[in-house]
């Protein structure tokens, strides 16, 4: 869990992490793009699944 935490925490926009080595889920808050944090996992042997993905919305 710390890897992914540790690649997330590169992405442009990631704000805050929450990790629930339990579940094996993530949560992720800021301004980041789904495909920016799918974009890490290119090439591991972890198969993200996005559950639920706020609109953006525009400022």
């Amino acid at each position: 869990m710390r890897e992914v935490t540790g690649w997330l925490r590169d992405v442009v926009g990631v704000e805050t992490i929450m990790a629930d080595a339990k579940t094996g889920t993530v949560v992720l808050g800021g301004t980041m793009t789904v495909a920016d944090v799918l974009a890490v996992f290119a090439g591991s042997d972890y198969t993200p699944q996005v559950v639920d993905a706020a609109p953006a919305t525009e400022t």
